[in-house]
């Protein structure tokens, strides 16, 4: 009996923590759904991400159901199910867009590394399939925690309605490719890329913007190297985005003889949301630029990249 009362304890205490992890995971993201619209666009599905309010809300509720125990078995399938599914969303998302934040917590997250979101969410599954397990039988629903529910659940959707912008009615906004194109011809002193412009204004340099973990990016380093060696251009200005863990191990693995700058990704999407992108810079104007791994320098001579 005592095993008994023992055990039952440990899952109500393993109950409330889920609870509180999906109800900071929820409310963190419907202070600012647009974020989270924008990280399931960085996961690659654009068109999934007007699903961003659907999916803040239905998690709020998975933690009120938890910490209510409302149809506590059905809860944990469902959270199991939930864990399982975004797990894959992200797998999908760092192998093939190179995206380390899952954006669990909203802006309030801090990066962690994706081993770790790993070890939580296998965690969190285990927890939840453990307290199905254990609670083949459901309790009645008394009426104050159904009051309760839907009460929080309101909560939950004015603040997700309160800070989520309709991406559908802002046909105003700029595609990046537009943003991308409108610099081509301008001073830079008149665009977003000012900031890490050198000071000498009669110069031939390319400004590269980059990921710490894009493959595509890694590999243009050594012909990026061969730019400046060749006399192909005069300076080469680094500029990275990702967390802190990944910008160190880049510096660790690259000799990196160039200026370099860390952006946050919030700051990189004014710019492009493509990596790695090149801006060619002649005398202070943007000439030309480039998506994708970066060739060899003789081959922009061949085609005259830059006359």
């Amino acid at each position: 009996m005592m095993v008994s009362n023992k055990k039952k304890l440990i899952i109500q205490f393993a109950i409330i923590i889920l609870g509180l992890i999906y109800f900071v995971s929820g409310f963190s993201k419907a202070i600012d759904v647009s974020s989270f619209y924008d990280t399931i666009k960085d996961y690659g599905f654009k068109k999934g991400s007007l699903l961003a309010p659907l999916i803040v809300v239905f998690e709020v509720g998975l933690a009120i159901a938890f910490i209510l125990k409302i149809k506590i078995r059905k809860t944990a399938l469902l959270s199991s199910i939930t864990l399982v599914v975004f797990t894959l969303l992200f797998t999908y998302a760092y192998i093939f867009n190179s995206v380390e934040d899952c954006g669990c917590f909203g802006s309030l997250g801090k990066d962690i590394a994706p081993k770790w979101l790993y070890v939580r969410n296998f965690i969190m599954l285990m927890l939840s399939i453990w307290i199905y397990i254990s609670n083949p039988i459901e309790a009645e629903i008394k009426g104050y925690k159904l009051n309760l529910f839907f009460s929080m659940l309101l909560i939950a959707t004015y603040l997700v309605g309160f800070t989520y912008k309709n991406p559908i009615k802002t046909t105003k906004r700029k595609s990046f490719d537009k943003i991308e194109i409108d610099f081509i011809g301008k001073n830079i002193n008149e665009t977003p890329l000012k900031p890490y412009a050198p000071a000498s204004k009669d110069s031939t340099y390319m400004m590269y913007f980059f990921s710490y973990t894009c493959p595509h990016c890694l590999n243009s380093m050594e012909n990026i190297k061969q730019y400046t060696k060749s006399g192909f251009l005069e300076k080469v200005i680094l500029i990275g985005t990702g967390s802190e863990i990944s910008k160190n191990k880049f510096y660790n693995n690259f000799e990196i003889p160039f200026k370099n700058y860390h952006l946050e990704k919030k700051g990189m999407k004014k710019i492009t949301d493509k990596f790695p992108t090149s801006f060619f810079i002649i005398n202070d104007t943007i000439k030309k630029h480039y998506f994708g791994t970066l060739p060899v320098y003789q081959l922009l001579l061949d085609k005259k990249f830059l006359d």
